[in-house]
């Protein structure tokens, strides 16, 4: 199994832990005792920043044993500088004890935009390189202003790419025994100054490898072992299966380098195929009419000679015809070409012969002989015993014992012919998402993509399935997911959005009118603040724990993340041009008298909250507990 860790550290407090290969990020890092090996990456820039970019996305890729690269990646995350990290930081990776250990580092400048644009590449370099196993190295994965990119609108590296963009730095190959070891000890400042002293000294933006920190340069780091890592991989089979991939070879499930497991094909001996047994494949000699070396009469004029090979297989090796008046005659394994006749099979019996199926009969020598072979059908194989073969159908692994998926992207479309055998007739392309245990999986959303639910971030990425599907990351205690400035987990009770306003207030000059969005499944979204409402809300009233406990337990426009407003999202409401009830009555209609309930406590007594009467725009405190009110949902 290989074992790869990483997280990222700021230079001048670069302290580390451990993580598993699934990519627990640390920031704030703790030290643990250094492995025998891993690497030790330093992203820097000669560019200025935040000015010239304030993003950075790092993606790691794991090379497979057949030269493919692992998905998922063991890194693909993006940090905004200066606030999760500043340039240079370091990202490292602990080696495990595979041989296929080759990595595909690609790091990339973005400048952020206003939602919902994606922030726009600026500047890309990608390395490969080994993880060595014996010792730590060091290397530094520039950004230049050289490696500048020419994107097309919409700003994708991957993109920019394709679009042949000039300029894009790499992929290089760093060779892995020329990197520098990494020699732990308090470099935390020498580090950087080493660090500085290389920028300043790096003019050349088309060298092959990149440029790597001198041995004297030195950043605290302490690399875990990876012990108990899941694998960059995922289990094709179960090991130990086995299955019939054609006639004439079979597959069997064995643990990979990678440690997962993948389908392996043995070709099968010249005188055998594959067959379906309680449900695994195994290679069986074919169905012959030899029953034992020697001869046998193959029918009246035809006298066959029988060897087995050294899979154990009896089979044909040579045929000669009798010559007139003669004709075959006798049992095996002593039959021979004679005058006389005696019989050479029982009446009724059937043997394969040359994969089709002969019958024993009596002849015109007054001898029972089998006769001329009659083909099996297209999708029968010819088996069993002499004397008790049969056509059988053959397994088809793609119809049996169901439709299963002949690729990533296409699903087998099974018939069945005149011998009521199961086959392969054709194929359906999924045409939007992936082929996964026997279905075609939809994409739920475009990769990358991220929005606010399941209380906190979610972010679009390709599941199990082989489809996109979004994984949810949970914000903090007194966090939520707010749209304008991401989707990002903040606190509530501090609005990163700025207040909508009212018509006439715009009309003398106040910015952000308001402006609402029915999304016709029961809710409103707010497209200054980027909140989504419940419109309308519910007919009874509560206490604030009865608002809070009906907005937990909402299941509304496909989400159920939904909670009460906090006093200043609540208040976000109010339009105190409108007549009462003081709020914009198209989108929010059936609002009634009364107070609202916030989630928010005030300052006087214990027990009490805000909340907001719309029927005159009016903030108050209200006891919690005894007061009744009205709630409408947010998330």
């Amino acid at each position: 199994m290989t074992c790869f860790a990483l997280w990222p550290c700021p230079a001048r407090a670069a302290h580390f832990a451990s993580v598993a290969l699934a990519m627990l990020l640390v920031l704030g890092c703790a030290g643990k005792t250094k492995p025998a090996g891993g690497l030790e990456i330093i992203i820097a820039t000669d560019m200025p920043t935040p000015e010239s970019f304030d993003q950075v996305r790092v993606n790691v890729l794991q090379q497979a044993a057949d030269g493919g690269w692992f998905a998922p990646a063991l890194l693909d995350k993006s940090y905004t500088i200066p606030t999760e990290t500043v340039l240079p930081t370091t990202i490292s990776i602990a080696s495990g004890q595979s041989t296929y250990r080759t990595v595909q580092i690609t790091v990339t400048g973005a400048k952020a935009r206003a939602p919902p644009l994606l922030p726009q590449s600026v500047v890309e370099r990608v390395v490969q390189t080994q993880v060595p196993t014996e010792r730590v190295s060091e290397l530094i994965v520039w950004l230049k202003a050289a490696c500048k990119l020419t994107c097309p609108v919409g700003g994708d590296a991957q993109a920019c790419v394709a679009a042949g963009a000039p300029n894009v730095c790499g992929p290089d190959m760093a060779d892995p025994a020329s990197l520098p070891s990494y020699t732990p000890g308090d470099g935390t400042e020498a580090g950087v100054a080493s660090l500085d002293a290389a920028v300043s000294s790096s003019t050349d933006s088309s060298d092959a490898e990149d440029a790597s920190m001198p041995d004297s340069a030195t950043v605290d780091s302490s690399l875990g072992d990876g012990a108990g890592d899941a694998p960059a991989c995922a289990d094709a089979c179960k090991e130990g299966e086995t299955r019939c991939s054609s006639i004439g070879t079979v597959d069997s499930c064995q643990v990979q380098p990678s440690g997962c497991t993948q389908w392996m094909t043995t070709t099968c001996g010249v005188h055998q195929g594959c067959e379906t047994v309680a449900g695994s494949g195994m290679c069986t000699c074919w169905a012959s009419q030899c029953t034992q070396v020697g001869t046998l009469c193959q029918d009246i004029q035809t006298v066959a000679s029988c060897m087995r090979d050294a899979d154990g297989c009896l089979y044909v090796a040579s045929t000669s015809t009798c010559a007139a008046p003669k004709s075959c005659s006798g049992m095996a394994p002593g039959a021979a070409c004679s005058l006389t006749c005696t019989d050479s099979c029982g009446q009724g019996q059937n043997s394969c012969v040359g994969g089709a199926l002969a019958t024993c009969a009596l002849r015109s020598n007054g001898c029972r002989s089998y006769g001329a072979a009659v083909p099996c059908g297209l999708h029968q194989t010819c088996t069993g015993m002499a004397g008790a073969a049969k056509c059988t159908c053959n397994v088809d692994i793609h119809c049996t014992p169901a439709p299963a998926c002949i690729s990533t992207t296409a699903l087998a479309t099974c018939s069945k012919d005149m011998q009521n055998c199961v086959y392969s007739s054709g194929m359906l392309t999924c045409t939007n998402g992936a082929c996964s245990a026997g279905t075609c999986c939809t994409n739920a959303c475009v990769n990358g993509a991220t929005r606010c639910g399941g209380r906190g971030v979610q972010v679009c990425d390709n599941q199990v399935n082989g489809c996109t599907g979004w994984s949810s990351t949970l914000c903090t205690t007194g966090e939520v997911c707010e749209r304008y400035a991401g989707p990002v987990c903040l606190d509530q009770n501090w609005a990163e959005w700025p207040m909508p306003n009212s018509a006439p207030d715009v009309v003398a000059g106040a910015p952000n009118p308001e402006a609402y969005t029915n999304n016709g499944d029961g809710t409103v979204t707010d497209n200054v603040t980027g909140l989504i409402w419940q419109s309308p809300g519910p007919a009874l009233t509560y206490s604030q724990a009865g608002a809070i406990a009906y907005c937990g337990r909402l299941n509304l426009g496909g989400f159920t993340d939904w909670r009460v407003p906090s006093i200043i999202e609540l208040f976000s409401l109010v339009d105190l041009s409108a007549a009462a009830p003081t709020i914009n009555s198209t989108y929010f209609p059936g609002t009634v008298a009364g107070i609202y309930w916030s989630s928010t406590p005030s300052a006087g007594p214990v027990g009490n909250a805000w909340t907001v009467t719309f029927t005159v725009g009016l903030m108050s405190p209200n006891q919690a507990v005894i007061s009744l009110g009205s709630v409408r949902c947010v998330r």
